[in-house]
């Protein structure tokens, strides 16, 4: 699946500068058009690719050790008597 995304944004990348010129008669406005549609394409499909692998070792990624240290002390309260 990843790599079929991956082959469409490439061929989606190729074709939309020929079909943004042949639908705008000013060469500026074929390129910012195309520009904002590969942009947005790609950027949606690196979110996704971010969505799918949350845990990791990225700036933005959930840190799965504190959390599960964190439910293990929530746990070991509930069952811990006073």
């Amino acid at each position: 699946y990843a790599q079929t995304c991956d082959c469409l944004l490439i061929l989606h990348w190729l074709v939309v500068p020929l079909v943004t010129s042949q639908w705008t008669t000013n060469p500026l406005w074929a390129g910012v058009f195309s520009f904002i549609q590969v942009f947005i394409l790609w950027s949606l499909n690196n979110i996704a690719i971010e969505i799918e692998h949350p845990f990791g070792r990225d700036v933005n990624d959930l840190d799965a050790a504190s959390m599960q240290l964190e439910m293990n002390r929530h746990l070991h309260r509930l069952v811990d008597p006073l």
